[in-house]
């Protein structure tokens, strides 16, 4: 026990030593070399910079994949413990965790060294040159001429500001150095795993209309609005401000405080991997928490914010997004591979959402890069305690009942043809057939209900053969005359599961939604019509988060296979015509 608190203490010691060893260093002087384990902290210990190489997987940003060798220079707040940066050195280029080093060379250059490799930062025109490298408190890292006495002159030569990554501090550039050719723009990351350059690039419009522009792989996302008096009409951001500068060299804008009671914080800007602007407030104080709001989010399926463009979608996809679960594949997907380690959950997303025959997709490696794509044939089934893996499944408006009640009133035109939506769709195709639905729907409301009886129900009966249930019309054949017949046989027998099409239930909630269609139905053609309930109840039904529906009585359209020929209402398909148009003879087809 003795010899455990001794080494207890004595880690703690080296632990101090450590600290106090970098604590004081802000500047990497010409010819030393900041290795791997060691750092520089600005003077009031607000940053760090350093060699990121966590074991683990962190709250914002993770740099490498589990027991991988590979390490960024990177700077970030020295109080945050998960190392999460504003700012990398060497994004696309890792160096190795053992032999990377940071260092000023004789002649001025500023390098990343790694083995027999070499990231060069800033290259000096030759011969020999005096130069240090300071962290400053604004979290810029600036390399600078140094005076006689050792200490850092005022002309800078470089600086990390110029180079943001996909974080935007106090006193950092969004626009263009004219004179020079540069542009400051922020790029989000490929993934929460891998810092390399990525899809979306938050910067200024090129065209000169004062305003923010956000691009997804060259194309415009969101546009942010004019600048004035400090805001962009598209960014709802209360706490910060924008300063515009432009003159013949330059045009930018830069980020500042909105009042002074923010003096022990300093607030950062982001862009991740899917396009979302980030606002965070971070304290300097010890052990404090940042706080993250979003402020910008141009994702498909939500409620488009100010300033996004309305992306083209092609008709397969209205109303439609993917939504992360656990889940598993019975078979191997479609990769997209070939090496490209820098195809994220973005490009993934996109290349399933373009193809109206893909239902799933989900990553391939570790860092959550490279693609898998399922299409309507797989069979796939979410598992939210046992899958190994995070799947992105096709989601339907239908499961939104906020966002499907429009289509609900629809039906109050069709009236008694409810039951035939319900059972003889609805809880067959539950999510699948959603355009049909929609085409059957005209179909009844621009003809007169008489004559679309009989088509109807063909069509629907149509869509089930089509939809392989020549098992279940087998079945009809046999026990009762009519679809509404078979559906309340099987009510009364606790099997109404089997009328639905088990390949397009992906969740209990999928199934439970059938069910309630069932109930639904049957309730609207019962016997007595004082049971049925109102258009009006019926949309609250389907509409409620409450499966606990009154049970339906007999209905009034089921005529019982028992019944012997003479009791069957007797029809002659060739006395006339439904439509008061022409007669027809019935042939055979």
């Amino acid at each position: 026990m003795a010899l455990k608190k001794q080494n207890n203490f004595c880690y703690f010691y080296f632990c101090c030593c450590m600290i106090s060893s970098y604590a004081v260093t802000d500047t990497l002087k010409q010819s030393y070399q900041l290795n791997n384990g060691e750092f520089l902290v600005s003077a009031g210990k607000v940053f760090t910079l350093g060699f990121i190489n966590p074991e683990g997987k962190q709250t914002i940003g993770y740099f490498n994949p589990e027991n991988t060798q590979i390490s960024y220079i990177g700077i970030w707040y020295t109080y945050d413990v998960a190392k999460r940066p504003v700012w990398i050195a060497n994004r696309n280029k890792p160096v190795s965790k053992i032999s990377g080093a940071l260092k000023i060379e004789k002649n001025g250059d500023l390098k990343i060294l790694d083995k027999d490799l070499t990231h060069m930062i800033f290259k000096s025109g030759g011969g020999v040159a005096r130069r240090v490298a300071v962290l400053t408190d604004t979290g810029n890292f600036v390399l600078r001429e140094m005076n006689s006495d050792g200490s850092a002159g005022h002309e800078i030569l470089w600086q990390s500001f110029d180079y943001p990554t996909e974080t935007l501090l106090l006193g950092m550039r969004l626009g263009f150095n004219l004179k020079r050719g540069q542009n400051w723009s922020l790029t989000s990351w490929v993934s929460d795993e891998l810092p390399a350059t990525g899809a979306f690039t938050l910067g200024v419009d090129p065209n000169g209309t004062s305003q923010l522009i956000m691009w997804k792989r060259g194309e415009i996302q969101w546009r942010s609005g004019v600048w004035k008096n400090g805001k962009f009409p598209n960014l709802k951001d209360y706490l910060y401000k924008f300063d515009y500068v432009s003159n013949d060299d330059e045009t930018y804008f830069t980020l500042s405080a909105e009042n002074t009671w923010w003096d022990n914080s300093f607030p950062m800007y982001q862009i991740d991997q899917k396009g979302e602007v980030l606002n965070f407030q971070r304290s300097t104080s010890k052990g404090s928490q940042s706080s993250l709001t979003s402020i910008v989010d141009c994702k498909r399926h939500k409620n488009y914010q100010a300033g996004c463009v309305e992306q083209k979608l092609p008709g397969c996809r209205i109303d439609s997004w993917f939504d992360s679960s656990r889940g598993y594949a019975l078979s191997e997907g479609f990769k997209y591979d070939n090496g490209n380690q820098l195809l994220g959950m973005v490009d993934c997303e996109d290349k399933c959402f373009y193809n109206c025959s893909c239902v799933a997709y989900t990553f391939i490696y570790p860092n959550q890069t490279g693609c898998e794509l399922w299409s309507n044939l797989t069979q796939l089934r979410e598992d939210g305690y046992a899958s190994p893996r995070t799947l992105y499944f096709r989601r339907h408006s239908f499961r939104d009942r906020k966002r499907s009640l429009w289509w609900m009133w629809l039906i109050v035109a069709t009236g008694s043809f409810l039951v035939l939506l319900s059972i003889g769709w609805l809880a067959k195709r539950t999510l699948h057939k959603l355009a049909r639905f929609f085409y059957l729907l005209g179909y009844v409301v621009q003809q007169r209900l008489t004559t679309c009886l009989t088509k109807l129900y063909d069509r629907l009966q149509s869509s089930i053969e089509t939809a392989g249930a020549s098992q279940t019309e087998e079945r009809i054949s046999d026990r009762s005359l009519n679809l509404i017949g078979y559906a309340w046989e099987l009510w009364t027998e606790n099997r109404s599961s089997e009328l639905i099409d088990k390949t397009s239930i992906l969740n209990n909630n999928d199934h439970e939604e059938a069910m309630k269609c069932i109930n639904v139905g049957l309730l609207c053609v019962q016997e007595n019509p004082e049971d049925r309930p109102t258009m009006a109840t019926v949309v609250t039904m389907i509409a409620s988060e409450d499966n606990q529906l009154p049970k339906p009585n007999k209905p009034a359209f089921f005529i019982d296979k028992g019944l012997t020929k003479a009791e069957h209402p007797q029809y002659d398909l060739e006395q006339g015509s439904l439509n008061d148009a022409s007669i027809s003879d019935m042939e055979a087809r």
